[in-house]
């Protein structure tokens, strides 16, 4: 008996890893700008610009829009031109972005459909804060296998009604910097639908940032945060042991909704197996007659003590 239940074992897997053929249309409706584009209070005016390709067939080495002209309007009015920075679709200008200014970014280009952002107006300021550092706190995860880490408590004391934050930390060794740090497990705003997503872009310094919906914040609750502060690392002895950091950062920025809606849906794609069986989620973009995220920010970065 056990024999029998072995080949039917055998059998029924190998039917069920037969290949088969899936027929799915792709639509492609011809090029289409894409544009990126974070305006930063107090920085200098940033866009890049690509465009669309088919869902099959080969990659295109460079899909980059090298020949656009892109200008930014505030408040209605031609405010600047943006000049072409490198060969990979970036345009920039000398023009600073101005904290509780409307924007909206329109781009043109040969052969293809002008594209033009909805108007974008950037946070003008940041709520008002209180924080407390617990040092070696008792951790709740197993951070990349470090027992030291710092238990970061913050309280908004101003109205963070309609407001999205954006919260990351980042401890500082001798020779590296790392981003690590999670939510307490007993956050409010980490357990609740639509109040919290995740914004990853690990070539920049703070790499994966927490992203909160100001409304499902109550007024002075706290919310804290774990802050990996030891690095493994070989000794000055040749021993195994772990480097503290020797300072921690914290970055606090508002955004606009646009930005946090195109992150929550970004960060519930599907990954690795769950291709297998999860459909893509349709991208959030605010780009009429295009694709992309223009989006507002008003960042700022504090030393913790």
């Amino acid at each position: 008996m056990q024999k029998v239940f072995y080949i039917y074992f055998i059998l029924l897997f190998l039917t069920a890893c037969r290949g088969r053929e899936v027929e799915i249309p792709l639509v492609f409706e011809g090029e289409r700008l894409v544009l990126w584009g974070k305006l930063e209070a107090g920085e200098p005016a940033r866009v890049q610009v690509m465009k669309t390709f088919p869902a099959v067939g080969p990659v295109p080495e460079q899909n980059a829009v090298n020949n656009a002209t892109v200008s930014l309007y505030k408040d209605g009015l031609l405010y600047s031109l943006l000049s072409s920075l490198d060969t990979n679709g970036l345009y920039g200008s000398d023009s600073l972005i101005v904290a509780g200014e409307s924007y909206v970014v329109k781009v043109e280009a040969p052969g293809l459909t002008t594209a033009e952002s909805e108007e974008v107006t950037v946070p003008a300021s940041l709520p008002e804060y209180t924080y407390t550092r617990q040092r070696d706190a008792e951790p709740e995860r197993n951070f990349a296998g470090s027992p030291y880490q710092d238990r970061i408590s913050l309280r908004f004391t101003g109205n963070i009604h309609r407001t999205y934050l954006t919260l990351g930390f980042l401890a500082y060794y001798e020779e590296h910097n790392w981003p690590f740090n999670w939510p307490a497990m007993d956050n409010i705003v980490a357990n609740e639908e639509d109040c919290h997503t995740w914004s990853s872009f690990y070539e920049l310094p703070y790499g994966r940032l927490f992203m909160m919906n100001g409304d499902c914040i109550p007024v002075n609750a706290p919310l804290s945060f774990f802050v990996v502060t030891g690095n493994g690392s070989r000794l000055a002895d040749g021993s195994w042991g772990y480097e503290r950091a020797r300072k921690v950062t914290m970055q606090l920025a508002c955004s606009t909704k646009e930005w946090f809606l195109y992150n929550q849906m970004e960060y519930k794609q599907p990954e690795g197996l769950d291709h297998l069986a999860l459909p893509p989620q349709k991208a959030y973009t605010n780009v009429k007659n295009g694709y992309g995220i223009v989006y507002g920010y008003h960042a700022q970065e504090i030393e913790l003590h």
